[in-house]
């Protein structure tokens, strides 16, 4: 279990962010698509690489097509931040 590494900074995503995909995971045949934060889930997945990091995993609703799809948080960006002035604080 030691040399399993975490991600020490919180989730920098909420539901309700708008959010596009980063260049790297983007397919050769369409352009970066466009989407909203449906669900964050902190229990920490792995990455399907060899890294050995674990992160958060992301639900998103894409605008094109209406699909749905739950990616870790490290190949999405943000767009526009939710406003969560009139929500309390998220307890972890």
């Amino acid at each position: 279990m030691d040399d399993i590494k975490y991600e020490d900074e919180k989730c920098k995503f909420d539901i309700g962010d708008i959010v596009t995909e980063k260049l790297y995971i983007i397919p050769p045949d369409r352009s970066a698509w466009t989407g909203i934060i449906i669900d964050i889930n902190k229990d920490r997945f792995e990455q399907m690489t060899y890294s050995g990091i674990f992160e958060y995993m992301v639900t998103i609703r894409w605008f094109q097509g209406d699909y749905i799809e739950q990616l870790p948080a490290s190949v999405i960006e943000i767009v526009q931040k939710v406003k969560n002035s009139d929500l309390p604080p998220e307890e972890e």
